[in-house]
């Protein structure tokens, strides 16, 4: 009997040196590692900044064409570019809202996703009554690119500080 109760505490003495030296050993890991989630998150935000770039060029080729010559053919790739970039930027800021939890990352989703949207709508059928409604829209995407070039210029680094007004305005335009 007393030799079943000696290895039963010498089996919980090694199962508690087990769970410490585990515990020491994730310690260590999470020290090691701590900082690839702040490099995963620049990344993250640098491919969606890069992306908002893009579709800021392709929105202002877009009203460019509007003004001044209305291919449509040409109007229809501009406005599939432009959709394909803002899905890209979407996802960035989908996958970094999933990491961080972030309500200001989550509606610029929502308002690129939106913008993705209405592009590809005209994309698809970029017909006089959709021309007819990028005019109508024009002052507001005028807009959309000067609040991405704010963001891009001034929040490149990361989207913690962006200013709740231009994501409220974003969201309110999209």
């Amino acid at each position: 009997m007393r030799l079943v109760k000696l290895n039963t505490r010498l089996l919980c003495a090694l199962i508690v040196i087990a769970l410490i030296a585990e515990a020491a050993g994730l310690a260590w890991l999470y020290l090691k590692y701590e900082d690839l989630g702040g490099r995963y998150r620049y990344t993250t935000w640098s491919i969606a900044i890069k992306s908002m770039r893009y579709l800021k060029s392709e929105i202002e080729l877009l009203l460019y064409l509007l003004d001044n010559n209305p291919d449509i053919h040409l109007m229809e790739i501009t406005a599939r570019n432009a959709a394909e970039h803002s899905t890209v930027a979407a996802t960035a800021l989908l996958v970094l809202h999933t990491s961080e939890r972030d309500l200001k990352i989550y509606v610029l989703h929502v308002a690129l996703s939106n913008l993705e949207v209405y592009l590809n709508s005209f994309a698809n059928n970029p017909s006089s009554e959709r021309i007819a409604s990028l005019r109508e829209n024009k002052e507001l995407l005028e807009e959309v690119t000067s609040i991405f070039g704010e963001i891009i210029m001034t929040y490149h680094q990361s989207p913690n500080n962006v200013r709740d007004s231009l994501v409220s305005r974003l969201r309110e335009i999209s």
